[in-house]
């Protein structure tokens, strides 16, 4: 049987044998607050763009969501910023619309694009229907950051029908050109096991046996899905007794 490293030596998410992980274009990553889901993501997102040329799609589930990373301060790049010296912010390009950008500061301390092709797009789930007939052909993975709705968020109709439509808007049956599938990694530290992309890819009894029966894993290569459970995480436990006791 079949098992994907899930973590680092450190106790952080080892995301690049995830994303290498063949076969299994679909992969589900829940729990674990404060593991490095998203930097994994995005730092092996910006190494493939190195080796590759590719580029990805940075997805929220909301346009509301989408204007809050915009802001400086929610850059979801400003650790990895920080960590190697790079500068990749978000920024509306007049041709590409919102993508992330290598930046670099002109004379008067303002912000501008360094290079002109972009290591991502960001999109919003909500409003994916304005990109149909657009070619997306160097993308190469989705980034879906929070992809399970917090309890005071709104549901979105038909959620699961438009993440599909997404994901074959951009894939365009590339594996008949010989291609390899699209992949997306979806990420969220909620647990709404019965949110509408679960449902949609009829998931939701898989996810309830994993827990049931204390599975932190499901790969099933047939299909492309991987469903990937952080609940054990040491790093997140130990981040959860810290706060309990400073509370």
């Amino acid at each position: 049987m079949r098992y994907i490293q899930r973590y680092l030596p450190s106790g952080y998410i080892d995301m690049s044998a995830i994303i290498d992980e063949p076969d299994l274009p679909f992969k589900f990553l829940w729990g674990g607050r404060g593991t490095g889901k998203t930097f994994g993501a995005l730092e092996k997102a910006k190494r493939i763009h190195e080796a590759t040329g590719n580029t990805f799609i940075y997805l929220r589930r909301t346009e509301i969501q989408l204007k809050e990373v915009m802001k400086p301060g929610n850059n979801p790049f400003k650790e990895l910023n920080s960590i190697y010296g790079w500068n990749i912010q978000p920024m509306k390009h007049k041709d590409y619309g919102l993508c992330f950008f290598d930046c670099e500061e002109d004379e008067n301390g303002k912000l501008k694009i360094k290079n002109q092709k972009p290591y991502g797009y960001l999109m919003a789930l909500s409003t994916v229907g304005n990109i149909r007939g657009l070619s997306y052909s160097d993308v190469s993975l989705i980034i879906y950051d929070e992809f399970m709705k917090m309890p005071t968020e709104r549901t979105m109709k038909n959620e699961g029908f438009a993440f599909a439509d997404l994901y074959e808007s951009v894939n365009r049956n590339r594996e008949m050109a010989g291609r390899e599938p699209l992949q997306v990694i979806c990420l969220s530290n909620a647990n709404d096991l019965a949110n509408d992309i679960f449902v949609y890819y009829h998931l939701v009894d898989r996810v309830e046996f994993m827990i049931k029966n204390n599975k932190m894993q499901y790969l099933d290569y047939g299909r492309g899905f991987a469903l990937l459970r952080f609940d054990d995480s040491e790093i997140s436990k130990k981040k959860q007794k810290k706060n309990l006791l400073n509370s």
